[in-house]
C-alpha cells in the first residue's frame, strides 16, 4: 500500500468511525462495515503468544520489578511497552454536549487508542492483575531489587541524567538512592535517584538472563522447561541457514515456511521471524527477502473471492 492509499484508508476509517458514535453501531458492526468496504479491520489485536518477554534480552525496571513479584512471564508482558503499543483498539467513550432543547446531553462517540503499558506503582494497591496472584507486593521486590545490585549479583545500565549517556548504574548510587516513581501519573518508567530533585539514572534496563538466573521462572508440571524452547528455535534457525545458503531461492511464500515451521519445532511466530531474519543477514542471501511463489492453496482461495 503506497502513502496515498494509505492516507485514503485513513480518513475512511476515521470517517466510518465517526459514523459509529452518531449511528450507534456496536464494535463488532463496525468492524463488519469496514471489512466490507476494504477498509479493515479497524483495531488491531495481536497475539500475546508471539510475544514472550522471555524471548528479549533485556528488561526495563518495571518489568523486572514485576517479574521479582509474579515470576509469571504472562503478568510482565502487561508491563511491556513493546507488546502494548502493538495493539490498537476502540474505546467507546461519552461527551457531553449541547442538546436539542439547549439543555446539556451526553453522546457516545468511539476512539482508537493504542495500549499503554500497565503502571507497575499501582499494583501494591490492587494487589493481583490479569488473575495473577502476586508471590510478594512491589515494596518487597524492590528491595530483593536492590540487594542484588549491591551484593553486584546483577548490574543495571541507563541513562545517566547528568550527561544523557548510557552506562552502569554506580554502586554508590544503589546505597544513597532509592527506586522512584513520577509524580504526574501511572505508566511513567521508574528511575533511580538519592533525592526527588537530584540527577540519577532513568531507561534502566536488565540482563533478563541474570533476571532469570537469580530468581528463575516457577513452572507449572506440564508446562515446557525454557532449555527446550530456546533449542528448538536454535534448531528452526539452523534449518534456515541450510536452506538460504548457496544463494537458492524460496520454493515456496514465507507464510507456508512460517506455518511448517512453527509447527515442526513447536516455536511462537515472533521466533521464527527472528530465526528468518538472522539466517538472511548470516548468508547475505536476500532472494528471500522477496515474497516468493504463491501457496497454491491460497492462490486458489484468492481466485474465487
Amino acid at each position: 500500500m503506497d502513502h496515498d492509499e494509505f492516507l485514503k484508508r485513513l480518513e475512511a476509517q476515521k470517517a466510518l468511525i465517526g459514523r459509529m458514535g452518531r449511528e450507534g453501531l456496536s464494535k463488532e458492526e463496525g468492524e463488519q462495515i469496514a471489512e466490507e468496504g476494504g477498509i479493515g479491520p479497524l483495531q488491531t489485536i495481536v497475539d500475546p503468544n508471539d510475544y514472550d518477554p522471555l524471548d528479549e534480552s533485556v528488561w526495563t525496571l518495571t518489568m523486572t520489578l514485576a517479574w521479582i513479584m509474579s515470576r509469571d512471564a504472562n503478568f510482565v508482558r502487561s508491563f511491556w511497552a513493546e507488546f502494548c503499543r502493538q495493539n490498537v483498539r476502540l474505546h467507546h467513550r461519552y461527551e457531553t454536549v449541547p442538546g436539542p432543547n439547549g439543555r446539556p446531553m451526553r453522546r457516545g462517540y468511539y476512539e482508537l487508542k493504542q495500549d499503554t503499558p500497565t503502571g507497575i506503582e499501582g499494583i501494591s494497591m490492587i494487589g493481583k492483575l490479569d488473575a495473577v496472584s502476586l508471590l510478594m507486593p512491589r515494596e518487597s521486590a524492590q528491595k530483593e531489587l536492590v540487594k542484588a545490585c549491591l551484593d553486584q549479583q546483577l548490574e543495571a545500565t541507563g541513562e545517566n541524567t547528568a550527561t544523557n549517556e548510557l552506562e552502569p548504574v554506580s554502586l554508590h548510587l544503589w546505597r544513597g538512592g532509592e527506586i522512584r516513581f513520577h509524580d504526574t501519573g501511572f505508566n511513567l518508567e521508574p528511575y533511580v535517584s538519592a533525592g526527588p530533585l537530584s540527577r540519577g539514572f532513568q531507561n534502566i534496563t536488565f540482563s533478563t538472563r541474570d533476571v532469570l538466573r537469580i530468581w528463575p521462572p516457577i513452572l507449572p508440571a506440564s508446562a515446557k522447561p525454557r532449555s527446550t524452547t530456546i533449542a528448538s528455535e536454535t534448531q528452526c534457525g539452523k534449518h534456515l541457514l541450510a536452506l538460504m545458503q548457496g544463494g537458492s531461492s524460496p520454493e515456496k511464500n514465507k507464510r507456508d515456511y512460517q506455518d511448517e515451521m512453527t509447527a515442526e519445532f513447536d516455536i511462537s511466530i515472533r521466533a521464527f521471524q527472528r530465526q528468518w531474519s538472522l539466517a538472511i543477514e548470516k548468508t547475505g542471501n536476500t532472494n528471500w527477502n522477496k515474497s516468493g511463489p504463491k501457496s497454491p492453496v491460497r492462490d486458489s482461495v484468492s481466485k474465487h473471492q
